[in-house]
């Protein structure tokens, strides 16, 4: 195991470099289009991106939804680096989207208004990537958390390492059910996970939560820090990702970099098919819908 207490972000700089260089190369771009938010994230990237392109070949692009109070940190990146950069007000884009809703009679929820920017500012920024010479979006992945962990490595090979998979096989090897030992272990998980949020999610930490994601403002006014309750729920999400992870890797007997892709994008499915099934019923039969959207969608998708 990798010990974080030897990493130093500064030795593995000139690898990421090449390696940034040569994906540029790979995809055929030669202009870095990154969005600045003037937070860590994206003030490193745009670092990075002028380090390995060179200043003359990274735009950056800021993107304030009407009037953003603290865009001057966001101005300050850009011209702390030098580079070129455009200031790219989404307001209209936004206010244009809910106002068609509101004509057509559809209420945005709450979620609606606090992601639709999100996905404006990446639509805008491919298109611009798009018009410019070249363009290639550069954003944050998690590859160098991941890759820590594993020391370093982008695959590991598993075939000798005892996994709750194995176990689970040698104890069943003597019963009916020995041949089923895989099946059994996944659904022994998803009933503790379902298990865990049907009594977490009744907890007043847990009602908390649920109210933030209804009304952040309400929550606020009942003197409950809706910063706490999403970095707690935050947490506990990302908990559950690192177990189903953690049980991919087991089960393939191997891990790699990239075997996480599009997991987004199935976990979005499954909320929105088990939603049409199971969407108004109590915290345990959602999670239930949850995992048989989940299902379904592999089912589809393999036919």
């Amino acid at each position: 195991m990798y010990d974080l207490k030897d990493f130093k972000a500064a030795d593995h700089i000139p690898a990421l470099l090449d390696w940034m260089r040569a994906q540029m190369k790979g995809c055929g771009g030669k202009t870095a289009v990154v969005g600045i938010s003037g937070g860590k994230d994206s003030s490193v990237i745009a670092a990075l991106c002028v380090e390995a392109y060179g200043r003359e070949n990274v735009v950056g692009v800021l993107m304030p939804d009407g009037v953003q109070p603290d865009i001057d940190y966001s101005n300050g990146i850009v011209d702390f680096l030098g580079i070129k950069h455009y200031t790219f007000n989404i307001h209209g884009g936004t206010s244009g989207i809910l106002g068609e809703m509101a004509r057509l009679g559809i209420e945005a929820s709450r979620q609606t208004t606090v992601n639709l920017p999100s996905r404006i500012r990446m639509a805008t920024l491919y298109a611009i990537a798009q018009s410019v010479d070249a363009g290639i979006v550069v954003n944050t992945g998690l590859y160098s958390v991941n890759m820590a962990i594993t020391g370093n490595k982008a695959q590991l090979n598993m075939n000798k390492t005892a996994t709750v998979f194995s176990l689970t096989k040698d104890a069943l090897k003597n019963s009916p059910l020995g041949g089923q030992y895989k099946l059994i272990v996944l659904l022994v998980a998803v009933a503790l996970v379902i298990v865990f949020l049907s009594f977490f999610l009744r907890t007043r930490l847990g009602l908390a939560i649920r109210a933030t994601g209804s009304n952040a403002d309400m929550v606020r006014s009942s003197s409950i820090n809706p910063v706490f309750t999403t970095t707690v729920g935050l947490c506990i999400s990302n908990a559950f990702t690192g177990l189903s992870g953690c049980l991919m890797a087991q089960q393939q007997k191997s891990f790699d970099i990239n075997m996480g892709s599009g997991m987004v994008t199935v976990a979005l499915a499954s909320l929105l098919i088990g939603g049409v099934f199971l969407g108004r019923k109590s915290i345990p039969l959602r999670a239930i819908g949850a995992v048989l959207g989940a299902f379904i969608f592999r089912l589809v998708y393999a036919l």
